[in-house]
């Protein structure tokens, strides 16, 4: 069988590199890091932890017939994961659902993505689809809500943290509204996107997933399930369960745990859980409209937004005030007449990890000629250890500001980052010098602001 590769985005796992997905948005065109708006947000996944990037990875149909492949789609970055061990059971309860899927006309569903496996929901989004190409779906983290909707003829997106404007872009092929909303609205569909596409929705785990068997049956919202329990090993020394519960009578996805166990890394319960409706009267009459934001304007293009347009040479930095991990308050304001780095950076994420020892040094260089940094951590509370052992480990010995919301961060929310490492130079003079400076020329711009 060939194989359907796919761009997966997901926001961040708690446990480092974690699994490429849940909450996973699967992307067929865009964005390189992080990966995120007008177009992806984990990006991100959004829980299940994420928005990282996962990357390219082979995922192979488990159809007789392979699906067809999103427009697009590059070569695989790596195929070289060994196949899951699984039996003819698990088999079998895979192919029944992938196929439920490619029957299905009218489907509703609220997708409701927790962190700790209990408790209140990290995010929730709603889903509307009718086929060929109908959609509306709205994804929700606390008072911020994104809503994309396709009417056939265009992908309409808003969302609420700015009314200023929205997004009316041609409709996506058919077949590919919830990619198109993934790509333009960073909407989390969950596994949602693998399942209509036809194809092995075991694809974002396919990396880390090393056993599956058929777990004893279960119920979830009241709808009896069969229980696939997977053992997956998302990094050395770090092991842990990905549980997928599927209706019994519908062959449709109801839940999906990621469980960390290890010692290596701080346990943590993820889950993505459907509560759905399919045929007459899933959908409600007018889902597939769409009314713009009072006096917003729209914009027809699809532009990569990477920060807050305000960030730009010469303005004042946005204001905070924030807490560390020491427990202390931190704000920029504090360092009047001293060259300031705002550095966002996330543990999971290999490019913040390859800067950090440049970061360092120029840290040890400059900090007595005026130089400081604030860093800003983009990571999930279940790694809030993991964050302190590393600033530890690696001599950061600068106000580290962490909340444990990564991309939804009361900071990265206000500086609109969509991508990790990211910075901002404050001048002496309290003014933007510098903004996404490349590793390779921090240096210089630390000693220009410096006056050297």
């Amino acid at each position: 069988m060939s194989p359907v590769t796919l761009k997966i985005i997901t926001r961040s796992l708690p446990a480092a590199r974690l699994i490429p997905t849940f909450a996973a948005a699967i992307q067929y065109s865009r964005r390189g890091a992080r990966r995120k708006p007008f177009l992806i947000r984990s990006s991100s996944a959004i829980i299940l932890g994420v928005s990282i990037t996962a990357g390219l990875i082979a995922v192979p149909a488990i159809a007789a017939d392979p699906a067809p492949a999103p427009p697009a789609a590059a070569a695989p970055t790596h195929t070289n994961a060994p196949a899951p061990a699984m039996d003819a059971a698990v088999l079998q309860l895979l192919q029944d659902m992938t196929k439920a899927y490619q029957g299905i006309t009218s489907y509703s569903d609220t997708i409701r993505f927790t962190d700790g496996g209990t408790g209140p929901d990290t995010a929730r989004t709603m889903v509307y689809y009718q086929e060929p190409n109908n959609l509306s779906a709205e994804t929700m983290v606390g008072p911020d809500k994104v809503r994309a909707v396709c009417d056939g003829a265009h992908l309409f997106v808003s969302d609420t943290r700015d009314k200023s404007q929205y997004l009316k872009l041609d409709a996506p092929p058919a077949g590919f509204a919830m990619l198109g909303a993934v790509k333009a609205a960073h909407i989390n569909f969950g596994l949602l996107p693998y399942l209509f596409g036809g194809v092995n929705p075991l694809g974002p785990f396919s990396a880390v997933v090393t056993s599956l068997k058929v777990d004893d049956p279960g119920m979830v919202d009241g709808v009896p399930v069969n229980v696939i329990d997977g053992d997956i090993n998302p990094d050395p020394g770090v092991t842990g369960k990905l549980f997928i519960a599927i209706g019994r009578d519908d062959h449709l996805l109801r839940r999906v745990t990621i469980k960390i166990l290890s010692p290596a890394a701080q346990a943590s319960t993820l889950t993505e859980t459907h509560s759905v409706k399919t045929g007459a009267g899933a959908i409600p009459a007018g889902a597939f409209s769409f009314t713009p934001p009072a006096g917003a304007a729209a914009i027809t293009t699809l532009q990569p937004t990477l920060y807050s347009p305000a960030l730009v040479v010469g303005a004042s930095p946005i204001p905070f005030t924030a807490t560390d991990l020491a427990g202390k308050s931190v704000s920029p304001s504090k360092y009047a007449g001293k060259v300031l780095l705002l550095n966002f950076w996330a543990g999971w994420a290999e490019p913040s990890e390859k800067q950090m020892p440049t970061i360092v040094s120029d840290y040890k260089k400059y900090h007595r000629q005026g130089f400081d940094i604030i860093g800003i951590s983009m990571d999930y509370e279940a790694g809030r250890q993991a964050v302190k052992d590393y600033v530890k480990t690696t001599g950061i010995t600068w106000p580290v500001i962490f909340d444990g919301k990564a991309w939804d961060g009361a900071v990265p929310s206000l500086y609109k980052v969509q991508r990790v490492p990211f910075n901002v130079l404050i001048g002496r003079n309290g003014k933007i010098a510098a903004v996404n400076v490349p590793t390779s020329d921090l240096e210089a711009a630390i000693q220009l602001s410096l006056g050297k």
